[in-house]
Order: structure tokens, then C-alpha cells, then sequence
């Protein structure tokens, strides 16, 4: 109701679409998620285990669903997918991660965000800064059982003078938690 009000140009989810990943949940997310369609252009990313398995995440938003959003995925699923899109003339590229994606995972982000130097790039995932505003570390409560945070700002995101963005969810706080660092090619994140 508010795409032309409020200029929505692109609705960008940051995990957790379930409470307990019941059926029943993940029936209620696909048709309050579905009022989008056609209106404004949106991505999804899954939260930890636990809140969004991969396989109800999968079956309830199928990547054949989505190619028309989708430009590229790691494994033919919406657990790592890229999105193109621009703002005026402004290139974007939209890459989603798996919550604690790993190595291969990373791997790929790094080829698909090289092959696009023309795009500024934002990356969406569900576990990056814990609510200190610090990458999460594996000292940092629930960091995941692959790439956390900071592995993810060493291993990707201050490798591309590109990336500009990035926006997470899953760790509860009473403010909202933001941090700025400088990548390898001095381009603040």
C-alpha cells in the first residue's frame, strides 16, 4: 500500500520468516510475502535453523517461482541468489547469502560480485553484526556453525571497492545496531 507514497523501489528481507518452522508459519509467510508480487520487487533470505530450515524455505518459495527476479544462484535455490536492479541511474546488484554460508558459498559471492564492477553491491544475509554493531565473532552468542561476520567481512566483503551495503537480521536488540568499516580498496561499508 505504501510503493508509490513512500517511493519503494525494492523490498529486501534479512531472515527469520518463521517463528518455530512449522507448515503452518511458513503458509502464513508465503501469502503475506506473495501480496508483493507484481507490486514491488522483493528478495528473501532464510534465517538460522530453527526459525527457517532451507528445505521448508526451498519448498515454500521455489526458485522456479522467482526467475524472473532472480538473475543468477549458487545451488538452483533461493538460499544464494543475485538480483540486478537500478535506482535512477544507479546499477545495483543484490546479492543474498545463506545464513553462515560457507566456504563455497563465499567462493561464489566473490566470483559473482568480480563479475559485475559496474554494480554497487548490497549484500543481504541473516547473521553479520552482532548488536554491539561488531561483525558477529565466534565469541558472540549463536554465531552460526560456518562463516560468521567477521569471517564474512575478511573473506568478502572488504575484498570488492564495490560493496557499499550490507544488511542483516537475527540478533535481537532494543536499538537498531550500525556500523561503518573501510574495505581493502578504502570504500566505506
Amino acid at each position: 500500500q505504501n510503493v508509490a507514497a513512500k517511493k519503494v523501489q525494492y523490498v529486501i528481507g534479512v531472515g527469520d520468516i518463521t517463528n518455530d518452522d512449522t507448515d503452518e508459519e511458513w503458509a502464513v509467510a508465503k501469502a503475506g510475502i506473495s501480496k508483493m508480487n507484481g507490486v514491488v520487487p522483493y528478495s528473501l533470505a532464510r534465517g538460522n535453523t530453527g526459525h527457517d530450515s532451507a528445505k521448508k524455505f526451498n519448498a515454500t518459495f521455489p526458485i522456479s517461482q522467482y526467475q524472473h527476479m532472480v538473475k543468477g544462484s549458487f545451488n538452483n535455490d533461493m538460499c544464494n541468489v543475485y538480483h540486478t536492479f537500478e535506482v535512477g541511474n544507479v546499477k545495483y546488484l543484490l546479492l543474498v547469502l545463506d545464513c553462515n554460508p560457507t566456504n563455497d558459498m563465499v567462493d561464489w559471492a566473490n566470483n559473482v560480485i568480480a563479475a559485475n564492477p559496474d554494480r554497487n553491491v548490497i549484500i543481504s544475509t541473516h547473521v553479520y553484526l552482532y548488536k554491539d554493531g561488531t561483525p558477529m565473532s565466534l565469541t558472540d552468542a549463536y554465531p552460526g556453525p560456518d562463516n560468521t561476520g567477521d569471517h564474512l567481512w575478511e573473506k568478502l566483503i572488504s575484498k570488492h571497492e564495490n560493496i557499499c551495503l550490507v544488511l542483516c537480521g537475527h540478533d535481537s536488540s532494543a536499538q537498531l545496531a550500525l556500523s561503518t568499516q573501510v574495505g581493502d580498496h578504502g570504500n566505506t561499508v
